[in-house]
C-alpha cells in the first residue's frame, strides 16, 4: 500500500468497497474479514457495501444469515440504481472509469476483478483458500506512476505558459530594437579590405620611390642655406624654372623669331655681369 499512498494519495483508515461474492466466500470458509483485510493492507481500515449488494446477499443460499449478519457491520454505500442489480455490477458502475474517492475492492468474481485492473490506482483483494491476498500492480497503476513523475521532473503547464511570455516578450523587444536602428541615419562604410584589390609589384615600387629619394637628400645647416640663397639662379621670361610647372602661353612668345634672338643676347650680358659683380663683391 506504500506505493498506492505516494502515486494515489490513498491514507488510513483505506475504505474497502465489500462485493457479496466475497462475503459469502468468507462465510463459508469461515475467515474473519475484519481481521484477514486488514492484515492483507496492514493498517486500519472501513468496510462499504452497496444496497444492491445486500440485496445480493439475501438471496436464499446456505449461508446467507451469516452472510446478512456480517453485511449489517458493514457501512451502507448509497448507488444510483433505483432498482436492485447484481453486486459486482453495481460496484463496476459506481467505480466508472476513476478511482476519485481511493476505494480498495474486495471480489471474488475474475469479470469484476479484470475491469478494475484497467482503472489506475485500485487495489484489489480476493480470497484463496482461506487467506485474504492483495494483488499485485495491475499495468495501469505502473503507466500512471510513470506519468506523474515525468510531470514532476519536467515542466508543467503553468511553467510552459510563462516560458512562451517571456520568449514573446523577447521577439518583441528584439523587433523594437530594430526598428530603432533602422532609423537611425546610416554613414557611408569604407570600402571592405577583402574586395580591395592588392597593388602590383611596380605600384609599390613607384610609391616607394619618392620616399627613398627624401630620404637620401642630406640636410643643409643654416649658413649653408644663406650661401645658397645669395646665389640663386636666376630665370629670363623666356625661360621657365623647374620648380614651376605651368603650361607655356602660345601669346607671350614672340611672333619674329629675330626679336627672341636679340632679347636672349640682353638676358645673357646681364646675367653675366651680375655674376662678376657678385664675384668682386665675394673677394
Amino acid at each position: 500500500m506504500h506505493f498506492y499512498q505516494q502515486t494515489f494519495g490513498f491514507h488510513e483508515p483505506y475504505q474497502v468497497l465489500m462485493s457479496p461474492d466475497f462475503v459469502l466466500a468468507a462465510v463459508e470458509k469461515k475467515v474473519d474479514i475484519k481481521q484477514a483485510v486488514q492484515d492483507a493492507l496492514q493498517g486500519q481500515v472501513k468496510f462499504y457495501i452497496t444496497y444492491c449488494g445486500i440485496c445480493d446477499v439475501r438471496k436464499e443460499g446456505e449461508f446467507m444469515a451469516q452472510a446478512i449478519a456480517v453485511s449489517k457491520t458493514f457501512e451502507k454505500r448509497r448507488c444510483m440504481h433505483k432498482e436492485p442489480v447484481s453486486g459486482t455490477q453495481c460496484i463496476d458502475e459506481l467505480m466508472g472509469g476513476e478511482n476519485k474517492n481511493n476505494y480498495c475492492v474486495a471480489a471474488q468474481s475474475d469479470q469484476l476483478r479484470a475491469g478494475l485492473r484497467a482503472i489506475a490506482g485500485v487495489p484489489v483483494l480476493h480470497m484463496q483458500r482461506n487467506i485474504v491476498v492483495l494483488e499485485r500492480m495491475a499495468q495501469s497503476a505502473k503507466d500512471a506512476s510513470e506519468k506523474q513523475l515525468k510531470e514532476k521532473l519536467g515542466v508543467s503547464a503553468a511553467e510552459k505558459k510563462l516560458l512562451r511570455e517571456v520568449k514573446k516578450k523577447a521577439i518583441e523587444e528584439k523587433l523594437a530594437l530594430r526598428k530603432v536602428k533602422s532609423k537611425k541615419a546610416k554613414k557611408p562604410k569604407g570600402p571592405n579590405p577583402l574586395s580591395v584589390k592588392k597593388q602590383s609589384k611596380k605600384q609599390q615600387a613607384k610609391a616607394s620611390a619618392p620616399s627613398a629619394s627624401k630620404a637620401a637628400t642630406p640636410a643643409t645647416s643654416p649658413s649653408q642655406a644663406t650661401s645658397l640663397a645669395g646665389t640663386k639662379r636666376s630665370f629670363s621670361p623666356s625661360e621657365e624654372a623647374p620648380n614651376k610647372r605651368h603650361a607655356p602661353d602660345a601669346a607671350s612668345e614672340p611672333a619674329n623669331t629675330d626679336q627672341a634672338k636679340h632679347k636672349r643676347k640682353r638676358t645673357r650680358t646681364r646675367s653675366r655681369s651680375k655674376k662678376s659683380e657678385s664675384a668682386t663683391d665675394a673677394s
